[in-house]
């Protein structure tokens, strides 16, 4: 006797119904007949046949493919985090008019990039002086040695090691206002905010910044390299960059003390989005 495979049958007490058969035993499950044909219907799937894509759900798309937060270019789409077990939205801080904001981090490390890169340039540039307070600290620290080895008490550290050639911050500082204001300007984006993902924008139109805006958001920026070259308000001048590079953990739209004078925000780049030039 061939065994009959799982499905809807005609209900042998009921003609006007189906009955499901499990492949053993008739079950309670039954249901009305709607439709000719569903007696041959069965759970056990069909052979794939050549028109038959077995990998079809894999490619369909996710339920949560849709955005209603308008896309990861409009800064609004949610991050979902778990709390106590349940799943909500959490907003990505974004601009008035919907950009991402750049995140404390990246813009940290766009800071590093740039000051490193600037400080090579300068050191290029006035190698004489500082060649000069290379030899002079290598002899001090010649003679530490010296000193530890005889068992003699340790030179003092001389002048010439203690003050960097004023002539090395003072083409540090130049150097860099040119590179980053007339970036900043016609680029929005410095090396380091290149490397990064970041740039600078107009709060008011999204486009660059203006010759003015830049230069304003230099000169804040830089207060400690202004500072350095003043020995009286170095302190100071550091103290106000620390709290100026701090002060975007703090606020809503991430903002520096630089970015409120120049009226800027750093945000996200995308790369299918162009920079808006305004």
């Amino acid at each position: 006797m061939t065994q009959r495979a799982s499905g809807w049958y005609d209900d042998p007490d009921n003609p006007d119904q189906l009955r499901y058969w499990d492949g053993i035993l008739w079950t309670g499950r039954v249901m009305s007949k709607v439709k000719p044909g569903l007696e041959d219907s069965h759970l056990t799937a069909p052979p794939p046949g050549p028109s038959a894509d077995p990998y079809a759900a894999r490619r369909a798309p996710h339920p949560a493919a849709h955005d209603p937060y308008g896309g990861p270019e409009r800064g609004r789409r949610p991050d979902y985090s778990n709390h106590g077990g349940s799943y909500a939205p959490v907003r990505v801080p974004t601009t008035p008019d919907g950009q991402r904001l750049s995140g404390w981090w990246r813009r940290v490390f766009a800071l590093i990039i740039d000051n490193i890169l600037m400080f090579l340039v300068a050191v290029a540039i006035t190698y004489p002086w500082v060649s000069v307070w290379i030899s002079a600290y290598q002899d001090w620290v010649n003679a530490v040695m010296t000193a530890v080895n005889h068992g003699s008490q340790r030179p003092a550290i001389p002048e010439a090691v203690l003050h960097f050639p004023w002539q090395t911050l003072a083409a540090n500082l130049i150097v860099y206002a040119v590179y980053e204001i007339v970036l900043i300007t016609y680029r929005g984006q410095t090396v380091g905010k290149m490397m990064t993902g970041i740039r600078v924008r107009r709060a008011s139109t999204g486009g660059n910044p203006s010759l003015q805006e830049s230069a304003i958001r230099f000169v804040i920026k830089q207060i400690t390299l202004i500072g350095g070259l003043i020995s009286v308000i170095a302190p100071l001048a550091l103290i106000f960059t620390i709290v100026d590079y701090l002060t975007p953990l703090f606020d809503r739209l991430h903002r520096a003390i630089h970015d409120r004078g120049a009226r800027t925000y750093v945000v996200r780049t995308s790369p299918r989005t162009k920079q808006r030039q305004g």
